[in-house]
């Protein structure tokens, strides 16, 4: 018994992507801990996750096509990708730092003009607290992240898909474009890209529950020594165009680091202050 499927999750385990991602995302730019957005965009922390998790990332991918497809039965025409680029819609914001990638953009069923798509999978007890109190408050980083995308695209509408992985049910929701909240989250991405250390923890007890299950959890409670590469250098410092440059001439004389370097960093490293 679960011979199979220890198989299924050690091949699942091993082709996971290990690159972490370049850009400081607006998926988790509504995170409560800054702190652990300035981790993530400064790679300090590797993130492995396990079979079971990266199956249940492939179910939301799968899930897209569904919803697709159903919106375009109904009436709607959908575009998964930008008919400018051919490519998924995609953004780049703050010196190229920033960014996101949307699930798409549709026009009809709901009246006036084209919309941002945003679908989500949801476990029973988290489908029925979104039903019961709205993707605002409920789902607030959902909702950071249609609004980040509503203003990145120039839409001052989003439609939000949840499906329920129990039974199927769905919930849709119209979700208005709010400058505050747009320009709130832009100008917080700015600051923390730019930022020289990381910002207070939220919680200084390493038990606290939104920390205990931090990716980050051993390097901000413990620490633990982050991974080393230019991004958690002392050096190092976020420039345009996503590229970082070298502020110490003898480790690297042009001074814009090679993308390659930035992943491993050089004999001239040196720990960037974390606490």
């Amino acid at each position: 018994m679960g011979i199979v499927l220890d198989a299924i999750d050690d091949a699942l385990v091993k082709a996971q992507e290990k690159e972490p991602r370049y850009h400081m995302g607006a998926s988790s730019i509504g995170d409560k801990c800054g702190r652990k957005i300035w981790y993530d965009f400064r790679w300090v922390t590797q993130t492995l996750h396990c079979g079971q998790l990266l199956r249940l990332f492939n179910r939301g991918h799968l899930e897209e096509d569904r919803f697709v497809g159903w919106l375009r039965a109904a009436g709607a025409t959908v575009w998964q990708h930008d008919p400018a680029t051919g490519k998924q819609y995609q953004f780049f914001g703050y010196k190229g730092h920033f960014g996101g990638e949307a699930d798409g953009v549709a026009e009809g069923i709901i009246p006036g003009g084209p919309y941002l798509l945003e679908f989500k999978t949801h476990n029973d007890d988290s489908f029925k607290s979104l039903v019961r109190n709205g993707v605002e408050i409920d789902k607030e980083m959902h909702y950071i992240q249609m609004q980040i995308y509503m203003g990145a695209f120039g839409l001052d509408r989003a439609l939000y898909l949840a499906i329920n992985k129990n039974n199927d049910a769905i919930h849709d929701e119209v979700v208005k474009f709010n400058r505050q909240v747009y320009d709130k989250y832009t100008n917080r991405a700015q600051l923390l890209i730019d930022a020289p250390e990381p910002p207070p923890r939220i919680s200084r007890d390493p038990s606290w529950w939104e920390c205990k299950f931090c990716n980050h959890h051993s390097v901000c409670h413990t620490s633990a020594a982050p991974l080393v590469n230019c991004r958690t250098c002392a050096h190092s410092t976020p420039v345009h165009n996503g590229k970082w440059v070298c502020e110490n001439t003898l480790a690297l004389n042009m001074g814009e680091i090679p993308a390659q370097t930035v992943l491993t960093g050089c004999t001239r490293y040196v720990r960037h202050p974390m606490d």
